[in-house]
């Protein structure tokens, strides 16, 4: 799991700022973690909620590429000012079970 490309991280863990406006593919890769010939069978994003959040994060589709073993979700929406932890919950075709979080920092970005 080391190429993390556009990720950060600090003493807490990986990262990534999103703005609330946007809608993008976030893409995890699992290829250096699986073992061959194991692949990805399954994917299953979630975020985290906040009570009362008037625009939370939304995960809107997620898809497996068991060939390059990704996981790719599109997430969109969140408040600013909100940090939300997004998990990848993973499967694969011999039954062995893994999942990564990190945060989804939400604010308005500019150049």
């Amino acid at each position: 799991m080391s190429n993390i490309t556009g990720y950060r991280t600090d003493r807490v863990g990986a990262y990534i700022d999103h703005d609330p406006d946007s809608r993008l593919d976030y893409t995890l890769d699992w290829s250096e973690w699986l073992a061959s010939p194991d692949r990805l069978a399954s994917s299953t994003w979630t975020a985290s909620t906040t009570a009362g959040d008037s625009n939370p994060v939304n995960i809107e589709t997620s898809t497996v590429d068991a060939l390059l073993g990704t996981t790719t979700a599109i997430i969109s929406g969140g408040t600013a000012g909100n940090i939300y932890t997004i998990t990848c919950h993973i499967e694969t075709d011999n039954s062995l079970v893994d999942e990564r979080t990190f945060r989804l920092v939400v604010k308005q970005r500019s150049l």
